[in-house]
C-alpha cells in the first residue's frame, strides 16, 4: 500500500494564522497527497540515480534495476559488478554512489538509527554518502523519515515560489529564514504548496 505524507487540516489552520498568504493556496490546491519511501536504502537510490534527470527517466532506470536484479537492495547492489548496473543506465559515477550507500547501510546506518537524530543530525550522517548534498539529505527527511518542518534554502522551486509570494526577484535569505520561522513546525506542509504554486505559474 502506498505511504502519503502524514498532515490535517490542523496543521492548515495553524499555518493560515501564522503565514495568511498560503491561505490561498490551501484552497486552490486542496490536500496535496505526497507519496515517501520509508525504505532508507530504497529512497536514497531514488535520490542517487535521479540527480539531473526526469523523473520518467528515473522511473525507468529503476525500473530496469528492479528487473535486472529481482530487487533494488543493498545486497544485490553489491553481490553484482558494477558494469550489471551501468548496464540498466546507471552513469558509473552514479553507480560508484549506489555501491557506496549500500556499503553504509550494510555496515550499520540504519534508518533505525537515523530515526533517533534530529534533522540536522540525519543531514550530517547521510551528507558523509558521495553522492548525497544537503538538499538530497534535505529531501530524504521528508519522503523517507516523514519529518514535519523541513523548508529547503538549496531548492530553487522553493526559492523561486516564496519570492514570488513576496513580490521580489529573487529571495534574500533574511527573508527565507523569517519564513522558516513562522512556517514552523510544519515548513515541510508549506514546502509541498509551494511546489505547487510553481506548476501553476509554469503553466
Amino acid at each position: 500500500m502506498e505511504l502519503f505524507f502524514p498532515y490535517g487540516e490542523s496543521e492548515l489552520d495553524d499555518l493560515r494564522k501564522a503565514a495568511p498568504e498560503l491561505a490561498p493556496l490551501f484552497d486552490r490546491y486542496g490536500f496535496i497527497r505526497r507519496p515517501m519511501n520509508p525504505d532508507l536504502f530504497g529512497a536514497l537510490s531514488e535520490s542517487i540515480v535521479g540527480q539531473q534527470i526526469s523523473t520518467k527517466a528515473q522511473q525507468t532506470i529503476l525500473g530496469r534495476l528492479a528487473e535486472r536484479l529481482g530487487a533494488v537492495t543493498p545486497e544485490k547492489i553489491l553481490s553484482v559488478p558494477p558494469e550489471t548496473v551501468t548496464a540498466c543506465g546507471v552513469s558509473l559515477r552514479k553507480t560508484d554512489y549506489l555501491r557506496g550507500a549500500a556499503e553504509a547501510v550494510t555496515a550499520g546506518m540504519t534508518k533505525t538509527f537515523l530515526e533517533t537524530l534530529d534533522d540536522n543530525g540525519i543531514i550530517s550522517h547521510l551528507t558523509r554518502l558521495q553522492g548525497v548534498g544537503i538538499w538530497t539529505a534535505e529531501m530524504m527527511l521528508i519522503f523517507c523519515f516523514g519529518r514535519p518542518n523541513v523548508l529547503s534554502f538549496g531548492d530553487f522551486g522553493i526559492r523561486t515560489a516564496l519570492a514570488r509570494l513576496h513580490g521580489v526577484e529573487k529571495l534574500p535569505k533574511a527573508l527565507f529564514e523569517e519564513d522558516r520561522r513562522r512556517f514552523s513546525p510544519y515548513g515541510t506542509v508549506a514546502s509541498f504548496y509551494l511546489w505547487e504554486s510553481n506548476k501553476t505559474a509554469a503553466g
